[in-house]
């Protein structure tokens, strides 16, 4: 007997800006997805996005795509200061909703949201797309090589380069501590449980901001493992071009008992390199990166594919709503030590 056919998926998508192209590449392969609606507050462009995606309706109300009973699914994709909104009223409807990082604006809002999703039985993915890339999941692996406890040291030059102006609104992007929460979640994957963290930001953006541009945050985790993260508005961008407009290299060091992980290579070309102490002074294993960033461009898909996945039978995400709170407890508790000077113990209250 023939297997039965498995009912598409409907999906709508909240949001169609920048990433929504990426993701919106991804549903439209997939077979068992049928994406009915597209929405987004700026008319002309939700009406451009279906026509581009060939996606039958478009809106400017999400809660009309809330109200779709063909549909199943949700991508929340607009920019975070709207996240716990949509997401609660998403789960009070009964959709599963992939929701596009940072998860919030603040620990009570992903708590919110994270109550909303538990009471409603319905799953919340968090996009947090190093989780899915090969990049990413050969640091992972190298570690276990290197040994524990280690010292994390790494700096960026991404966010001067934006050209979304509301990644430097305090309530609506956050600036460099929520904009780059992808690698606050990768250090949570990395090394558990974080305990404390310690601060301090500076604004040097010219033009009018009110979110932090500049920041080094050290974050301590359980098992003593010591992270240091940094992002400087005054570099430019030092090397390979970037999505957009912007031009990124971070600078990544990891140091273990019995070995280190760096990137980018000794001649700075995009390949991370992994040391044995006992090994000479040559590399025992490389690693070449798709990406500045280390999320390669399949990651996107699989993190979408895992949502479904998910949905389909009915387990929890690789990065779950509890998962992205974690990663604002890091940006909410820098902010605290800045203010005062001294570290701030997690979880926040």
């Amino acid at each position: 007997m023939p297997a039965r056919r498995q009912r598409k998926i409907g999906v709508g998508v909240i949001g169609c800006g920048g990433i929504s192209r990426v993701h919106l590449q991804t549903l439209k392969s997939l077979e068992d997805v049928e994406v009915g609606v597209v929405c987004d507050i700026d008319e002309e462009r939700a009406r451009n996005c279906s026509d581009e995606f060939r996606v039958p309706r478009w809106t400017t109300e999400y809660e009309a795509v809330l109200s779709d009973n063909k549909v199943r699914a949700v991508f929340v994709l607009v920019p975070q200061g709207k996240h716990a909104e949509i997401v609660i009223a998403a789960a009070k409807a009964g959709k599963h909703i992939f929701c596009e990082k940072p998860m919030a604006m603040s620990v009570s809002e992903c708590r919110a949201m994270n109550k909303a999703v538990e009471e409603a039985g319905v799953i919340l993915q968090i996009g947090y797309v190093m989780r899915f890339s090969e990049d990413a999941q050969k640091v992972k692996e190298w570690l276990n090589r290197i040994g524990r406890p280690v010292v994390f040291r790494d700096l960026w030059a991404v966010v001067r380069g934006s050209p979304a102006r509301w990644v430097h609104d305090a309530q609506m992007g956050g600036g460099t501590l929520w904009e780059n929460s992808h690698w606050f979640d990768f250090l949570n994957w990395l090394f558990g449980c974080p305990i404390q963290v310690y601060s301090r930001l500076r604004r040097y953006k010219p033009e009018d901001t009110t979110a932090w541009d500049t920041t080094l945050v050290m974050v301590d985790y359980a098992d003593g493992d010591i992270a240091l993260w940094g992002e400087a508005w005054t570099a430019p961008g030092f090397g390979w071009n970037y999505i957009r407009y912007r031009s990124v290299r971070p600078h990544l060091d990891i140091i273990g008992p019995h070995g280190s992980i760096h990137f980018p290579a000794p001649d700075g070309s995009k390949v991370s390199a992994l040391f044995i102490n006992n090994a000479g002074d040559e590399p025992v294993e490389t690693h070449p990166w798709q990406s500045d960033w280390g999320a390669t461009a399949n990651g996107y898909r699989r993190e979408v594919e895992h949502f479904f996945e998910c949905i389909r039978e009915g387990k929890q995400p690789l990065c779950t709503g509890y998962d992205g709170e974690w990663a604002i407890q890091i940006a909410e508790g820098a902010i605290r030590s800045n203010e005062t000077g001294q570290p701030v113990r997690l979880p926040i209250s």
